[in-house]
């Protein structure tokens, strides 16, 4: 469906504005999947599955306890699918927009000024270096008018905080400067007595400032993920800010117990959001380019292909001859990009089917193990900084991105080699059982739609004559032109195709990244689970010892050992500026969104256990307070005498 719709872009883009257009698509997709007429009478494939699957579903918990919970949480679903499917078309359509407003205006530029040139010298006589000194001018004019159409995204999102912060006047000004570490907008200038009567009172958890740069990482990402966002948009700033500020009310009454976040101190957090949030929106803006190209990204990839037209024309002018040449040179590079996406459609996969990516389960002990093998060989620094922050860490985990990025199956290459091949010999074919000069212009139409950022414009001075000495030239130059210079588009280079850590369904294997406030551990849900209704919306995880997160005892600074699924429920915890409260007291009113029963992962249970009897000293090393587990701590929630080859058998065999 999504393909359909994109395919449809391409075509109905000419004809309709954006807002047209995307009330249209609007109107289409919320009749989907039963109002599906994509195929005729018929339904398209995956709306007719989807619609059995609905039913068969729907006929399963009919008359059954959760038959109204599971009827509204299908129907919640499926808007949320629609909304998202929408979005991302609506991404499409700016992408294509921009793409074809570039391409229209770099081949109005070129052709102005091949004009101009070929007005004052005849095709075929230019000079090597006549040729080359024109080529540098036109280029130099598009390059102009591709800086012109883009604009960077820190500059968009400035001019979103002048507005939206207009209450501060100097907002603008502590964004565009550097707050340095998060940790120094907590190192208040205040006399000696006051500062001793401030870390009297205020007694933070050792990483409650950690947790908060957590909370802000989780709030990002948790915002783009539901946006569905690849790139900047208008309004991200007003809502980041929103949500940001509603989150510092409520996690101030667990991080600090008698003292309050200053209003400057708040201030200066929601700066450092934003510059956060830029330097991320930067990143994602780059990948959107390499993906959906900017304006010069387009130029820069498409300078061979314009030099190729510029050298044609003015070898031959604006003649049947030339524009033979230059279809059979974009024939060609539409091909490769079909054989292109076909082959990074097929790694992705490849790279989905391999065992220990089969589910984030697999994918979290793979991490663990990485960070046990460099544990166990004395290098703790990249262990202690996961349990710090647990969320940031697995998230930019260089080697699973390396790992999927590299990963070369049997087949590597092979798609890419057939799909050429028959995408080479279907439009060869069609171009020659061609009748007239407008079917080959409706072939090369045809053989490009869906495929982005590959743009053919019909030269003015074309001629339309359907039998004519002009017409057989062309219809003869366009398959000499594709069979001399296949060999330089159907050579595989791997350099072209993405890269699978780009994909959104690849890095979905690392699973919910939200942590536990006691313990640490990563939540074990898909991502966008909290979203649910019901008790699916609930974080769950193997719970682990509670020093892992820097948890102590109160009173002693001694690191805890045991996990939250041990806590009793009658037990008194305290957290910010909550002292003597029930554990299940706290569990249900302050902490509701996580389950804290016990799971049966015994692998990942030993290993977080191993962590801690490994690492409990540094982590106690690294702070001016804490201190090491007791030794019967540790020994009644089994965090002593653990062999690590044990279990990085039982790892190794639950991996593989």
């Amino acid at each position: 469906m999504l393909e359909y719709v994109k395919r449809e872009l391409h075509d109905k883009k000419s004809t309709q504005n954006q807002q047209d257009f995307l009330r249209e698509l609007e109107n289409h997709i919320t009749c989907l999947p039963h109002g599906c007429t994509i195929a005729g009478s018929e339904k398209c494939s995956a709306c007719k599955g989807a619609c059995e699957r609905q039913k068969s579903l729907f006929e399963y918990v009919q008359d059954r306890p959760h038959e109204t919970e599971t009827q509204s949480l299908i129907t919640k679903y499926t808007e949320v699918v629609r909304q998202s499917t929408i979005r991302i078309l609506s991404q499409s359509f700016d992408a294509l927009a921009m793409q074809q407003d570039c391409f229209v205006d770099f081949d109005n530029i070129i052709t102005a000024y091949l004009k101009k040139h070929l007005s004052t010298t005849i095709a075929g006589g230019f000079s090597d270096r006549k040729r080359s000194d024109i080529i540098d001018e036109i280029f130099a004019a598009l390059l102009r008018t591709a800086k012109d159409h883009d604009k960077p995204v820190r500059n968009k999102i400035a001019e979103a905080i002048l507005y939206d912060y207009r209450q501060h006047a100097d907002m603008l000004y502590r964004f565009n400067s550097s707050i340095g570490r998060f940790e120094d907008i907590f190192a208040r200038k205040l006399g000696t007595w006051k500062q001793y009567k401030y870390l009297l009172n205020r007694k933070p958890r050792e990483n409650d400032i950690e947790y908060l740069k957590s909370m802000i990482d989780s709030l990002l990402r948790q915002m783009l993920e539901e946006r569905q966002a690849e790139y900047y948009e208008d309004g991200m700033v007003a809502e980041l800010s929103h949500r940001l500020a509603g989150r510092l009310d409520s996690i101030q009454q667990l991080l600090f117990t008698t003292h309050k976040l200053l209003s400057e101190e708040k201030l200066n957090i929601h700066v450092w959001t934003m510059q956060q949030f830029c330097k991320r929106m930067e990143d994602m803006q780059a990948v959107w380019d390499k993906k959906n190209k900017s304006s010069v990204s387009v130029l820069n990839e498409n300078k061979e292909r314009y030099v190729q037209i510029i050298n044609t024309r003015l070898q031959h002018g604006f003649t049947c001859a030339a524009e033979g040449q230059i279809i059979g040179q974009h024939l060609l590079k539409v091909t490769q990009q079909k054989a292109i996406t076909a082959e990074n459609m097929e790694k992705i996969q490849t790279v989905g089917s391999l065992v220990w990516t089969t589910n984030s389960q697999k994918v979290r002990l793979k991490y663990f193990k990485h960070l046990a093998e460099q544990v166990k060989d004395g290098q703790t620094d990249a262990a202690l900084a996961h349990f710090l922050s647990p969320a940031k860490q697995i998230e930019s985990w260089y080697w699973y991105k390396a790992t999927v990025d590299e990963y070369r199956s049997e087949l590597f290459g092979k798609t890419f080699a057939r799909t050429f091949e028959q995408e080479f010999t279907a439009v060869l074919r069609k171009v020659e059982n061609a009748e007239d000069s407008d079917e080959i212009l409706s072939v090369t139409k045809e053989y490009a739609s869906g495929v982005e950022y590959l743009h053919y414009q019909l030269s003015s001075n074309f001629s339309y004559a359907s039998n004519t000495n002009e017409l057989k030239v062309m219809k003869a130059v366009i398959p000499i032109t594709m069979k001399e210079n296949k060999v330089k588009f159907c050579t595989f280079d791997d350099k072209l195709l993405s890269l699978p850590s780009t994909d959104a369904g690849v890095m979905s294997r690392l699973g919910c990244t939200a942590t536990c406030y006691w313990c640490g551990a990563l939540c074990w849900g898909q991502r966008g689970h909290e979203t649910d209704e019901g008790e699916t919306r609930k974080h769950y995880s193997a719970h682990q010892p509670k020093g892992l997160s820097r948890t102590r005892y109160v009173g002693t600074n001694h690191l805890v050992s045991r996990p939250c699924h041990e806590e009793r429920d009658e037990t008194i915890v305290s957290f910010g500026e909550y002292t003597g409260i029930p554990w299940q007291k706290a569990k249900e009113n302050h902490f509701s969104d996580w389950s804290f029963d016990k799971h049966h992962i015994s692998k990942f249970d030993e290993l977080m256990r191993w962590f801690f009897q490994e690492l409990h000293y540094s982590i106690a090393t690294d702070s001016e307070s804490l201190k090491p587990a007791i030794a019967e701590d540790l020994e009644r929630y089994n965090c002593t005498n653990l062999s690590y080859d044990d279990i990085m058998s039982h790892v190794e065999q639950e991996i593989n």
